[in-house]
């Protein structure tokens, strides 16, 4: 995958329905978007490897067969090369799924959904944590946390929130943006969901007379290792 872009009018259309839905509640609303939240290295390599040894072993069903073969083609045939070209030919296939399974339908098919699960979850409270969402006034903060290859969106709320509401609350939210993100761009779908969650947290959450913007409105593109 590339890397996570959004275009000038994109973050205006975000920034924008923050800077509006904020006016309707004293919660504080952020966003934030990351192209993966984990490499899943060590699950490409597994991959990779299971793929080398299915290869390895037809390889060995048909070896009578690629002997003679080989055969034909040197006048000094040696057994030797035989061993070197399964050898180096499962090394080609296993380094070829190794690269090819860093593409996002591979990812998605080779880690196990649980496993993506968790380190969105993961990636979604360390930027809560590292983004200060946790340090509103009223403990009312909320992220909208997007991973693209997972295709996962992770709400966190602060204390504030979730002392009133249950987690079930976001569910709509969740499934709309997700629905979003399939049929529309990006920044159109992130805009809808904060006026969304800001229509929910305005019945919890009336905005103050002395209200003031606690967390940027910009959404934040996260590196991948950042």
């Amino acid at each position: 995958m590339g890397n996570v872009k959004l275009s000038p009018e994109q973050v205006r259309k975000v920034e924008s329905a923050v800077r509006e839905t904020e006016k309707k509640t004293s919660a504080e609303i952020a966003g934030a978007v990351i192209r993966e939240s984990n490499d899943y290295a060590r699950y490409e390599l597994l991959g990779a490897i299971i793929v080398g040894l299915i290869f390895f072993t037809g390889l060995t069903v048909f070896t009578p067969s690629l002997e003679a073969w080989m055969q034909t083609l040197t006048w000094t045939y040696s057994p030797w090369l035989l061993v070197a070209a399964i050898g180096f030919s499962t090394f080609l296939v296993i380094a070829i799924t190794y690269f090819a399974a860093n593409l996002a339908p591979i990812d998605r098919w080779i880690v196990p959904r649980r496993v993506m699960a968790e380190q969105v979850r993961r990636r979604a409270l360390r930027q809560f944590l590292e983004g200060g969402v946790h340090r509103t006034r009223e403990r009312n903060g909320l992220l909208i946390f997007v991973s693209l290859l997972e295709r996962r969106i992770e709400i966190v709320t602060d204390i504030g929130i979730a002392d009133r509401m249950p987690t079930s609350t976001w569910e709509v939210v969740i499934r709309e943006l997700g629905d979003g993100l399939r049929r529309s761009d990006l920044g159109d779908a992130l805009a809808r969901a904060i006026v969304h969650c800001g229509d929910i947290l305005a019945g919890h959450f009336p905005p103050r007379p002395d209200d003031t913007n606690e967390l940027s409105n910009e959404v934040q593109i996260l590196g991948d290792q950042s």
